[in-house]
């Protein structure tokens, strides 16, 4: 599942669709018999919780920009280390905990697209902190 509300679900659809992931929850409300808040909660006994969140930052410059995509910068911001990186859908750092940050330039705004996910709630709140100061 991704912001837009797609899902990309091979044996019936080769492409991302948000009707068929509606569809789909549907299925499991009706064959369980639970409600989506019991459901959300048994996924998250049986896998944990995952903290997920976006920010659209303005960058003025291109200075600006690469000062965001120092891996250096954000390991002492987040006083962890990575551990690997990926550069294929922008600039993807995992971290020690296994939590991530995503980079990706807008290609019609100044903007980068910093997208963030953690089992740790206070790294997810520790990044917005540091791109809202």
């Amino acid at each position: 599942m991704e912001e837009t509300g797609g899902l990309a679900y091979g044996p019936h659809l080769p492409f991302k669709d948000g009707f068929m992931a509606h569809l789909l929850v549907l299925e499991m409300l009706a064959q369980t018999g639970k409600t989506l808040s019991v459901l959300y909660q048994d996924l998250s006994k049986k896998y944990g919780k995952y903290y997920y969140d976006r920010v659209d930052f303005r960058c003025d410059s291109e200075e600006e920009i690469k000062q965001w995509l120092s891996v250096s910068l954000w390991e002492k911001c987040l006083s962890e280390k990575v551990v690997s990186h990926d550069e294929l859908d922008g600039e993807k750092w995992y971290f020690e905990s296994g939590s991530w940050v995503l980079i990706r330039r807008s290609k019609t705004e100044p903007l980068l697209r910093i997208y963030f996910e953690s089992r740790n709630l206070k790294f997810v709140k520790k990044i917005k902190e540091l791109l809202n100061s």
